[in-house]
């Protein structure tokens, strides 16, 4: 009977130390995601800084503003969207 209990409490140890290990394991992962997500947007954001720079020279692109405007117009009429741009 003795030797019963004691597995029972040697169990309920070791069920204590998997759930806090898992749960460790689940909380790095969860920041490792978080980081790489934060990396990730650095890295384009820059990719768009840079192409902005040297390419468009600080200008909009043609395309975004022929998206803008036909997308606005749809919405809130061209007037609107022109003087926007």
């Amino acid at each position: 009977m003795q030797n019963q209990t004691f597995m029972k409490n040697e169990l309920s140890d070791y069920t204590t130390l998997f759930n806090d290990i898992i749960r460790l394991i689940e909380q790095g992962k969860e920041k490792g995601a978080i980081t790489v997500n934060a990396m990730i947007t650095m890295v384009y954001w820059q990719v768009g800084k840079r192409i902005n720079e040297e390419v468009l020279k600080g200008e909009r692109a043609a395309y975004g503003i022929r998206l803008w405007t036909k997308s606005r117009s749809k919405k809130i009429g061209k007037t609107i969207a022109s003087s926007y741009l």
